[in-house]
């Protein structure tokens, strides 16, 4: 059982997507003999609330989470959508008929209104070396930077009936690149640090226990709770987001709830080096401020926008289609599979046999060290689901500087992907010709938004951007439909 707790607070509902994954855990190094193969979900609430449940997502609320453009991507995951009044709540995780294994818990905010996510949480098992507890987090759509105060609590846990628990945690904050932002040990081994945890209200009852108090940008990151000369036990990390830095009172803090031990403890990748994109994490990827359900920017003067939406089968302006390998047609404007119903899009099948086929922009002037790329995604490549899971067709994103003469993959050349990221690894054992590379491959389950913060490096450069669809010897698929382009503080006249 894996445990997840959050806070909404503000004077209106939030409205939240929680998705319990397992068997997509194998993407990201996990073993499919370790992963939870059939989570199911339960969202419990403050006195009067109904709690919400969940097998798996496709069966009572299909419409409203592939509406929030982060379906889960295997029909045994569970999600639930749902309008919270502020209140302290909690999703549990378990396996379907009493299954066991390596799941994770998520808590996305669907939207920017009154009311935020201002606390976050996870409990699970602590072990040694891959089996560390690891909770991941985002803050996103601030203009500035945000305070967070995060906590590893252990011997406290007793007083909540918890057994077994973590003597004496240390904690690590890293942020995407992997990079350490800061560590502690004993909450009140920097007078300066404990001193800003006090005044926000959320020092630790226990001497033993970890914080740290720290202003952040938006980005990712990532939280490692360990126990002081690997020693184990059971462990619990939290989230406070205070606001802008500097913040005001911190929430109440999270009960942690009664009851069993969240077994067996999930590991995290090997070497527990954090990823661009959220991290499989033993309990909970935490985050407070993401805006998955329309991450796609609204389009404003300034922004760089392609609709897809000229007469098919003509490309738009200044774009254009390779076919380095493989059979016509290549990337086309299409009428077929349009997004809400109306429109046109950019389309490419997955056809039988090896294949390459590229869609080049336009020219594109970025204009600012933060600007975003997205678009709506729906695909369907051949691809082998778990246990095997085998990614045989899919497409990738490159980017150029130099007009097109060379070429590199968006997240290698430093871009960071925060909603529809690549899927897996393509294999090379039917010859594809982008065989070994990340991309999106197998199926979307419709339209999904796709988000990546472009390289701070692009400000000021001319760039163009190329989708690469790769197939190899056999089996046809539908194949792929891209729509509403938008690349926020940019030109591309």
């Amino acid at each position: 059982m894996g445990i997840g707790g959050f806070i909404v607070s503000g004077g209106s509902g939030k409205n939240v997507l929680i998705r319990a994954i397992g068997p997509t855990l194998t993407r990201f190094g996990i073993d499919p003999a370790d992963v939870l193969a059939d989570p199911t979900l339960e969202l419990h609430g403050p006195a009067g609330f109904t709690t919400v449940l969940n097998n798996n997502w496709r069966t009572t609320q299909q419409a409203a989470i592939q509406a929030t453009g982060i379906p889960p991507t295997n029909d045994l995951e569970s999600a639930i959508v749902a309008t919270l009044l502020p209140g302290q709540y909690t999703a549990i995780v378990k396996g379907n008929g009493g299954t066991t294994g390596i799941g994770l818990v998520e808590v996305y905010d669907l939207e920017q209104a009154d009311g935020k996510l201002a606390n976050i949480s996870t409990r699970a098992f602590c072990g040694v070396g891959g089996s560390i507890v690891i909770a991941g987090f985002m803050l996103g759509n601030n203009a500035g930077d945000d305070s967070v105060v995060v906590r590893g609590l252990g011997p406290s846990l007793t007083a909540a009936g918890v057994t077994s628990v973590l003597a004496n945690p240390t904690l690590e904050l890293r942020n995407s690149d992997g990079t350490l932002q800061i560590s502690n040990n004993d909450w009140q081994d920097s007078p300066s640090q404990a001193a800003l945890i006090t005044g926000a209200g959320l020092a630790p009852s226990s001497n033993l226990e970890s914080a740290i108090a720290a202003s952040l940008p938006p980005g990712l990151y990532t939280v490692l709770l360990a126990g002081l000369n690997n020693t184990t036990g059971n462990g619990l990390v939290e989230v406070y987001d205070r606001g802008a830095a500097g913040g005001g009172p911190a929430p109440t803090p999270t009960p942690t709830p009664p009851g069993g031990t969240p077994t067996p403890a999930p590991s995290p990748s090997p070497g527990v080096s954090p990823s661009p994109v959220p991290s499989p994490s033993p309990g909970a990827t935490l985050t407070p401020t993401p805006p998955p359900a329309s991450p796609t920017p609204s389009p404003i003067a300034g922004d760089c926008v392609e609709n897809f939406d000229g007469p098919p089968p003509t490309l738009p302006t200044g774009w254009t289609a390779e076919l380095p390998e493989g059979d016509p047609p290549t990337w086309e404007t299409s009428s077929g599979t349009p997004d809400g119903g109306n429109g046109n899009n950019a389309f490419v099948d997955n056809q039988d046999g090896i294949s390459e086929k590229r869609l080049i922009s336009r020219n594109i002037t970025v204009n600012s060290a933060a600007s975003v790329l997205s678009f709506r995604n729906n695909y369907i490549t051949e691809y082998d689901p778990p246990p095997a899971e085998v990614f045989w067709d899919g497409y990738v994103l490159d980017v150029s500087t130099d007009g097109g003469a060379t070429w590199n993959d968006i997240i290698a050349a430093g871009g960071t992907c925060t909603s529809g990221c690549y899927t897996g690894e393509l294999t090379g054992t039917a010859n594809n010709p982008l065989a070994g590379r990340q991309a999106w491959c197998g199926d979307s389950g419709g339209y999904i938004n796709t988000v990546i913060n472009l390289p701070a490096s692009l400000n000021g450069q001319t760039i163009k951007v190329r989708f690469d669809m790769g197939t190899d010897e056999a089996l046809a698929r539908p194949g792929v439909h891209l729509d509403v382009l938008t690349i926020t503080n940019a030109a591309c006249p």
